[in-house]
C-alpha cells in the first residue's frame, strides 16, 4: 500500500502550495519508481531461484533414479546369490537322501524277510526328510517375506519423500 507524503501547514505556508505540491509530488514519484524496481528486482530474483530449484530437482530425480536402479541390480544380485546358496544346499540334502536311499536298497537284499519292518522304517525317514524339506522351505518362504517387507517399506519411504519434495519442494 503506498505512502502518501504530506508536509505540514507550515511548510506550505513557507514556500507556497506551488513548490510544496510539487516537491511533494516528486518525492511520490521517487517512491512509486523505487517500489517499481524492487519489484522487479524480487521478481528476477524469484524467477532465478525457482530455475535453480527445478534444476537441483532434476538431478535429484536424475540421482534417485539412478541410485534405484542400482539398488535394484544389487537386490537382485542378493537374491541371486541367496537362491544360489539354497539351490546349493538342497543339492547337498539331495545327496544324502541319495546315499540314504542306496544303504536301504543294500539293507533290503541283505535282509529280505524283514521287509515289512523297513518298509515301515523307510517311509517315517522319507516323510522326515520331506517335512524337513517343508521347513526348509518355510523358513526360506520367510526369509523372503522378511526381505520384501524390509525393501517395499524403504521404497515407499524414499516414494514418500521423493513426492513430499515435488509437492512441498517447489513452492
Amino acid at each position: 500500500m503506498p505512502v502518501t507524503a504530506k508536509l505540514s501547514r507550515k511548510f506550505y505556508e513557507q514556500f507556497g502550495d506551488d513548490i510544496t505540491t510539487e516537491l511533494v509530488n516528486w518525492f511520490n514519484a521517487v517512491d512509486e519508481t523505487y517500489r517499481n524496481q524492487l519489484r522487479e528486482i524480487n521478481e528476477l530474483n524469484w524467477e532465478r531461484f525457482k530455475a535453480h530449484l527445478d534444476a537441483r530437482i532434476a538431478e535429484l530425480r536424475t540421482d534417485w533414479r539412478t541410485e534405484m536402479a542400482a539398488l535394484g541390480a544389487e537386490l537382485r544380485e542378493e537374491l541371486r546369490k541367496g537362491f544360489a546358496r539354497s539351490d546349493e544346499k538342497f543339492a547337498v540334502v539331495d545327496k544324502r537322501f541319495a546315499g540314504i536311499d542306496k544303504r536301504f536298497a543294500a539293507i533290503d537284499e541283505r535282509f529280505a524277510g524283514i521287509d515289512e519292518n523297513f518298509a515301515a522304517t523307510d517311509g517315517k525317514i522319507v516323510a522326515m526328510g520331506a517335512s524337513l524339506q517343508k521347513d526348509f522351505h518355510h523358513e526360506i518362504r520367510d526369509l523372503f517375506k522378511w526381505i520384501l517387507l524390509f525393501w517395499s517399506t524403504t521404497i515407499i519411504s524414499l516414494i514418500g519423500l521423493f513426492f513430499g519434495i515435488l509437492k512441498y519442494g517447489g513452492h
